[in-house]
């Protein structure tokens, strides 16, 4: 099939930090069948995302053969773990996350359960063998505690020879020989003792007292210094001597490459890709704002510090975002020096929003943005500041963190009533995850019959609730019959803790994904405890299981049959649309609705004060006294042109009742009991229709 006449698709992914190596095969082998439209996700998801943006950017130059090859170059070579580098002043901290990393990724290969001792044993032998060798300020700790310790050894051997000396001679002064030979003996037994132990415990001891310190330095700073993270992602030199293998300078060059760009020219651009009708989203968490932004459009009027920038991503990108946008706030000449606005959602790198939406906590730093404080705005609309604003008293520093703490599934992404091609998602979970039965699944109509013949036999039920493939690391569920609840284990404070933590966090995209019209578009893959994750010490041989995994998640989304996705998509819609209408009757159920004078329209002749007539009368009416007017105002024109919209849907939601009641009595008011038309062995689980926000 000619690229040209494939079919367009959406796509969201799923955070998961090193889990987005299994994106790469997906779109790779879904790019045969679709093209990329819209595309979406969270953390790593918005790598997988921005990956797949900059391929279909790069479709005819080979965007997709270069993303499959970048894909594969992170299970060579240790890849994966040199993405993540540290300062000195954190890399204490990323040294020990990797040894108990790395221990447990040999534990779980092992197949292991070690005692929380031996782990403790292990992990401080390795880190010790570490920090000797590369650490010279740990070396020189040991060194000076050893000889420190040696020196008190050797005067507390002084001190217990003359004791013991002392002691043998007062009570038994026939042991001493005339040439001295037991006090000698002694003497040499005592110091060679304690200058072993005091030197070994010196060294120690030393090690502690080192490790203690840099720990109450990372305590007084907070992580403030590196932006609450560990890892900031960019190594801080100029780009041309820059090795590009820290992980934001990795990302900026791999995006560009897979887009066909010159690299370490002029990034990747929102606006680029959607020059060439590619729509890419992604979100990113405010923590002092507390909720959730989407990329790239959210990010108006928001002001960055240059310095600040730096410090995170390449010059080249900094210098893209030094662009001016079209319609500040206030003019660009009121910022502080070294400050600017972010420019136009188009004009915005992509390896910037996919930054902002990777900020796994503490692991990598949390970008800083700025916001001007309303006081500050009100008081330059009233003239009384002159000047440029001052950062330490107008300027609120913003906090962006991983977009996963809000939305870790965006798979409403996109979202249509009746959608003209697919969204797919791609979902991941563990194999250590068990299938909850709750109830059987609704039967049809067509199906009682056989359900009552299996009841009157003692047979279990063709029709239950479909479970959750087990044995399958890959699947696609079943549109028809509910999917069943996942279950999980929970044992012990820390895992209870972490299932506390995660049940916030996915709770709203869990829902979601069961729903039908989404969960039969929504690949799931298994991984364990030793793949994905945080598990960034994981061999070749894991990570090309990875990859084989997202492989077979490719092929199953390739055999979507949207004509039958767009049925169970209309069951649903009609099914709740039909509710909604129902509801809307008591708000237009007015006996005079249909019964106006056209000169005329809003002159409400009945006295009831909560039909639609009279309270569009109060409306525009309000508009004669500023303390009682509407908000939203509108005046009489606009409330006439409302009025006749409103009866067109009275007629079509009593033309629905009389079809609905001639179907079930004569009576002209729904009976009790009335089965509507579309909600009639409607998919379950029952949803909703309702106003919310778009994440």
């Amino acid at each position: 099939m000619a690229e040209k006449s494939l079919p367009p698709c959406d796509l969201v992914m799923k955070g998961g930090i090193t889990s987005g190596i299994v994106y790469p095969p997906v779109i790779v082998k879904l790019k045969d069948t679709y093209t990329f439209r819209s595309i979406g996700g969270t953390s790593a998801g918005a790598i997988g995302a921005a990956g797949a943006a900059a391929a279909e950017y790069n479709r005819a130059g080979g965007g997709f053969v270069t993303l499959e090859k970048v894909g594969k170059s992170l299970g060579e070579h240790a890849t994966l773990l040199n993405l993540f580098q540290a300062p000195s002043q954190t890399h204490i901290l990323l040294d020990i996350l990797l040894a108990i990393l790395q221990h447990r990724q040999e534990r779980l290969l092992g197949h292991k359960k070690p005692s929380l001792l031996q782990s403790v044993r292990v992990v401080s032998e390795h880190l010790n063998a570490l920090w000797s060798k590369r650490l010279r300020a740990y070396h020189r700790a040991g060194n000076s505690g050893r000889w420190i310790g040696v020196g008190v050894g050797i005067i507390v051997a002084l001190i217990l020879t003359c004791a013991c000396i002392g002691l043998s001679a007062l009570f038994h002064p026939f042991v001493w020989t005339h040439d001295g030979t037991l006090p000698g003996c002694i003497a040499i037994v005592l110091l060679s003792l304690c200058s072993l132990l005091g030197g070994y415990s010196g060294q120690w001891i030393g090690r502690g007292l080192y490790f203690l310190n840099v720990s109450v330095q990372l305590c007084k700073t907070g992580l403030y210094e590196t932006f609450y993270g560990i890892c900031p992602g960019h190594t801080a030199v100029a780009d041309s001597q820059n090795d590009n293998t820290n992980l934001t300078d990795w990302l900026s060059i791999a995006i560009d490459t897979i887009a066909g760009l010159p690299t370490m020219r002029v990034p990747l651009t929102f606006g680029a890709l959607q020059r060439k009708e590619i729509n890419l989203q992604m979100v990113t968490s405010n923590l002092n704002h507390s909720q959730p932004y989407i990329l790239p459009g959210d990010l108006s009027n928001f002001i960055f510090k240059e310095s600040d920038m730096h410090r995170l991503f390449p010059d080249y990108v900094v210098e893209q975002l030094k662009t001016s946008p079209a319609h500040p706030l206030f003019p660009v000449q009121r910022l502080p020096e070294g400050y600017h606005f972010l420019p136009d959602a188009t004009d915005l790198p992509v390896v910037f929003g996919v930054r902002l939406s990777l900020s796994f906590p503490l692991l990598l730093s949390a970008v800083p943005l700025y916001t001007l404080s309303s006081v500050a705005y009100q008081a330059y609309l009233r003239k009384e500041l002159r000047g440029p604003f001052d950062p330490e008293r107008h300027l609120q520093c913003n906090w962006f963190s991983d977009g996963g703490i809000c939305s870790n599934f965006p798979i409403q992404f996109f979202d249509n009533w009746l959608p003209q091609h697919p969204t797919f998602g791609i979902n991941m979970s563990s194999t250590k995850m068990d299938a909850s039965v709750l109830q059987p699944a609704p039967l049809r109509s067509d199906r009682v019959s056989v359900a009552n013949q299996c009841h009157q036999k003692d047979l279990p039920l063709p029709y239950t609730v479909a479970t959750n493939h087990e044995g399958k690391d890959v699947y696609l569920p079943l549109a028809e019959g509910a999917m069943a609840v996942e279950w999980s284990p929970v044992e012990g404070i820390p895992k209870f803790l972490r299932a506390i933590f995660q049940t916030t966090q996915n709770y709203r995209d869990t829902l979601q994904m069961r729903l039908p019209s989404y969960r039969e578009r929504v690949v799931q893959i298994r991984l364990t405890d030793h793949e994905g994750g945080l598990s960034l010490t994981m061999p070749s041989s894991i990570i090309q299981r990875i990859e084989q995994k997202g492989e077979q998640a490719g092929a199953l989304l390739q055999t979507f049959q949207f004509d039958q996705h767009w049925w169970v998509r209309f069951l649903v819609l009609m099914a709740r649309l039909e509710d909604n209408l129902y509801e809307m009757r008591e708000v237009c159920d007015d006996a005079d609705l249909l019964h106006h004078d056209d000169s005329d329209p809003l002159n409400s002749k009945s006295t009831c004060p909560s039909t639609f007539r009279a309270r569009l009368q109060r409306e525009w009416s309000s508009g004669c006294d500023p303390r009682q007017r509407y908000p939203y105002y509108r005046d009489r024109a606009w409330c006439e042109e409302a009025l006749r919209r409103v009866q067109a849907l009275k007629v079509v939601i009593d033309t629905w009742q009389e079809t609905d009641n001639c179907n079930n009595c004569s009576d002209a008011t729904e009976p009790a009991g009335t089965v509507r038309f579309f909600q009639n062995e409607a998919p379950t689980p029952t949803t909703v229709l309702r106003v919310t926000p778009r994440v």
